[in-house]
């Protein structure tokens, strides 16, 4: 909300939100050092006076990873799936559900406690959309990033 005598934007919680759901994951090792991750949440979040969806609160998250070693174990790839569905904005519209794939490849003991690691974030470049707070009116949702990298070099004290 806008405060026109502070000339500042600031946040209002609600009086009362209610919130049920559910969410599982599931983990584990398969033969030749793959591992595995699948996991999801089911959500209702309300405004707890008159029951209307809460904004930017999805009813359903998946992810799912995978992640192998190769070149030996020097080197290691992971794919992560992750999807989430359609969000109400605070304008009353909604943000379109997405999917969105992540690849990583990292090359753990690069040398003694360094680690060095190469990602690709949203790997098929899908277009994706947050909603955002009404102090943007008439702007309602943005625009994620699309493709983009990352490389990691990280050292262990």
């Amino acid at each position: 909300r806008y405060d026109a005598v502070a000339d500042l934007f600031h946040f209002d919680n609600l009086a009362s939100a209610r919130a049920r759901g559910v969410e599982l994951e599931w983990t584990g090792r398969l033969a030749g050092g793959i591992r595995v991750r699948v996991g999801g949440s089911w959500q209702r979040a309300e405004d707890g006076i008159d029951g209307s969806r809460l904004s930017n609160s999805p009813a359903r998250m998946l992810k799912f990873g995978l992640s192998a070693p190769f070149w030996g174990e020097r080197l290691r790839a992971g794919l992560e799936v992750q999807a989430m569905s359609s969000r109400k904005t605070e304008l009353g519209t909604r943000a379109p559900g997405f999917g969105i794939a992540n690849l990583t490849l990292t090359m753990p003991k690069l040398a003694r406690n360094l680690d060095l690691s190469a990602s690709v974030y949203n790997l098929f470049d899908r277009r994706h959309y947050d909603p955002v707070g009404s102090e943007l009116d008439p702007v309602d949702r943005i625009e994620r990033d699309g493709r983009h990298f990352l490389l990691k070099l990280g050292y262990r004290f």
